[in-house]
């Protein structure tokens, strides 16, 4: 202050620092002066520059934040200001830890208002890239915590300028967030293993998976808490996202919506296995909707109890054709079978009984 107040008096020759009570006054001219210079800096120019950007972002953060930090400076100029009135050494510790306080406040107001424009727009373009319902639910709570973190550490930074000891406010606070951690930690496994199946893309809505070979669907949903399953049944299936992130799962519509289809058929024993591959391998290849990037394959299996075992492998480009197009496959492959008078085998068991002759019985000898 006293910079000021000898500039004042070097550049017009005014000594006003003469009297406490005129200085102070004039001290509140220049910081309202000061105050609106930067209110028009900001709106008029900051904001204008901001505009001209492609992101929303800097200008929302100019628009929010402008005046908390105007009310910084003037509170921050307040607080040395007022030490021209030379007050008692308790009052001028009270006025220095109001301003200190007031500056913590509106400090921490700044950084809650740039951290929930960050959230909402850098979150709103993530969840527009989602088809899920989980980063929606979850940007809330994003910044209700964020919030909560902020004014916990600006009551910590308060009750430090009023010279308060917060080592046992912070022991508590390390107990009760131990404590709620066990309370809640199934909720809060849930919660992470959801954040981390959106972090990983592992699925999407709309998506068929298969969650540790015994639950098989579409997902329906992937909330907070869980995720749903439509089966195959028509059933909906919940289960914990914890379950989920930590099970063997498989997603069949990745890479690609492209799938393989499989059949598998008999014929009688004396078939010649070259023609039976061959007929298949020629059918399913003529059918439409069998992907032509990738060969028809027919493998012959095994000799079973009571025919040759064969089994035909196909592609499809699109996963919903799939049973369509095993049905018109095994269909198919069934009639040109029987054109080529390729048998198709019963079930049959061949059963030997034995002839066992009488034997002749001994008469035992006896005495006459």
């Amino acid at each position: 202050m006293e910079i000021v107040l000898n500039f004042i008096k070097d550049t017009i020759g005014l000594d006003i620092g003469a009297n406490k009570y005129i200085a102070f006054f004039v001290m509140l001219v220049l910081i309202y002066l000061g105050s609106q210079f930067l209110v028009f800096l900001a709106t008029k120019v900051l904001l204008r520059l901001a505009r001209k950007t492609k992101t929303m972002v800097d200008d929302l953060i100019v628009e929010k934040t402008h005046r908390p930090l105007v009310y910084v400076l003037v509170f921050w100029g307040l607080r040395f200001s007022i030490n021209i009135l030379e007050l008692t050494p308790k009052l001028n510790e009270i006025s220095n830890h109001i301003f200190d306080s007031l500056i913590i406040i509106l400090i921490t107001t700044v950084i809650i208002r740039v951290v929930d424009i960050l959230i909402s727009e850098w979150g709103g373009k993530w969840s527009e890239k989602t088809s899920s319902t989980l980063d929606d639910e979850l940007l809330p709570i994003f910044h209700a915590v964020s919030k909560v973190i902020f004014v916990v550490l600006s009551v910590i930074y308060v009750m430090k300028a009023w010279a308060i000891d917060v080592s046992g406010l912070l022991a508590g606070i390390g107990i009760a967030g131990i404590a709620l951690s066990f309370a809640v930690k199934d909720s809060l496994a849930n919660i992470f293993g959801g954040i981390s199946l959106i972090l990983d893309r592992t699925f999407r809505v709309g998506d068929i998976v298969k969650v540790d070979d015994t639950t098989s669907g579409k997902i329906l949903n992937i909330s907070l808490r869980s995720t749903r399953i439509r089966t195959w049944d028509g059933e909906v299936v919940i289960v914990p996202n914890s379950i989920v992130a930590n099970s063997k799962l498989t997603n069949v519509m990745q890479p690609d919506m492209a799938i393989r289809v499989n059949i598998e058929f008999g014929t009688v024993y004396g078939s010649d296995p070259d023609k039976v591959k061959k007929v298949a391998k020629e059918t399913i290849t003529k059918i439409k909707g069998v992907s032509k990037e990738q060969d028809v394959k027919v493998l012959f299996l095994s000799m079973g109890d009571f025919s040759l075992n064969f089994k035909a492998m196909f592609w499809v480009d699109d996963l919903s054709n799939k049973w369509d197009m095993h049905q018109k496959a095994i269909a198919a492959v069934y009639n040109a079978l029987n054109k080529a008078k390729i048998g198709i085998p019963f079930p049959t068991h061949t059963v030997h009984i034995a002839d066992d002759k009488k034997k002749p019985v001994r008469k035992a000898k006896g005495k006459k």
